[in-house]
């Protein structure tokens, strides 16, 4: 069950069915993303084209779920909370279910990093914050970064900047929905007001392809997505736990300046995929995505005495 949130999520699961000797059934995304990559793969491999059925209809279509959903083995779906039960609830009672939910991810960037190669550091975050528009669930969407002596983590937000606007030429940013557009635009307004009475700072492109929000409210959501930076900075790792731990973020992947940074980060917010910033949306295939191995519920296992 496809999102239309994400680019080609789809596709992944459906490669690992196939590989397991599956038949499958893929509903589609509203661009005919997974059509166009069967029909491809039809053309190298005939019999994988034919054991896939690649189908669109609207979420919620009774007479199709029913039927389609009723009679899987394994369901792998995409989406939303309310989504995903109303999905679980048609499967079959012995159905392997396999959800996967809204997930964000974000950055840590520690003092040390700071004495290093920002610009080329600026230009990781920038590229993993902006690329396919912020939408997808490797999106770094909240970006931590150390307080440091002499003001390297204000020079480094200001490379930041340099960077978002490199990347929106060479990325150039994708049509977006009036109801996202309406929501990254109140909250840039929200942080606006507060930088002029002295609260945190705001960074913007002129047509607001990216927006840094540098120390939004504590208690205030980041919009998740839609060319959006929220940089919240602190002392040490463990204010950036408790911000996670506030706001009981799912956190997917977590980008990183240095690879010696990554296992005390990873134990304290907590995330399934640990990555140097530029790569966080460039995953492994065999990668475990959610902390789910790839193949496993494709197999039925038999032990033999």
């Amino acid at each position: 069950m496809s999102s239309d949130t994400t680019i080609g999520v789809a596709i992944v699961p459906l490669v690992f069915a196939l590989a397991a000797k599956c038949a499958v059934t893929v509903k589609d995304r509203t661009d005919a993303l997974v059509a166009a990559f069967v029909e491809t793969l039809g053309e190298e491999r005939p019999e994988l084209r034919a054991a896939t059925d690649v189908r669109a209809w609207s979420g919620g279509d009774d007479d199709v779920e029913v039927q389609t959903l009723g009679d899987a083995d394994v369901v792998v779906a995409f989406g939303g909370n309310d989504a995903l039960r109303a999905i679980r609830a048609r499967c079959s009672a012995n159905a392997t279910f396999v959800p996967f939910g809204h997930r964000a991810s974000a950055g840590y960037i520690t003092a040390a990093a700071l004495a290093g190669d920002t610009a080329a550091l600026a230009a990781g975050v920038a590229r993993d914050a902006l690329l396919y528009d912020g939408d997808g669930c490797l999106s770094l969407h909240l970006l931590f970064i150390e307080r440091a002596a002499g003001g390297a983590h204000e020079r480094f937000i200001a490379a930041l900047a340099d960077a978002c606007a490199a990347n929106a030429i060479e990325f150039p940013a994708g049509p977006r929905k009036p109801a996202r557009a309406a929501r990254v635009n109140a909250y840039a307004a929200a942080a606006s007001f507060r930088a002029a009475n002295g609260g945190g700072r705001v960074l913007r492109a002129s047509d607001g392809t990216w927006t840094i929000v540098v120390d939004p409210p504590g208690d205030e959501l980041p919009p998740f997505g839609g060319g959006v930076i929220p940089i919240v900075t602190v002392d040490g790792i463990a204010e950036a736990a408790a911000y996670v731990k506030r706001h009981a973020l799912p956190l997917q992947a977590l980008g990183v300046a240095a690879a010696d940074d990554a296992r005390n980060l990873a134990e304290h917010l907590g995330t399934v995929r640990i990555a140097p910033f530029g790569q966080m949306q460039d995953p492994p295939l065999a990668g475990h995505h959610g902390g789910r191995a790839r193949i496993a519920d494709f197999i039925r296992w038999v032990d033999r005495a």
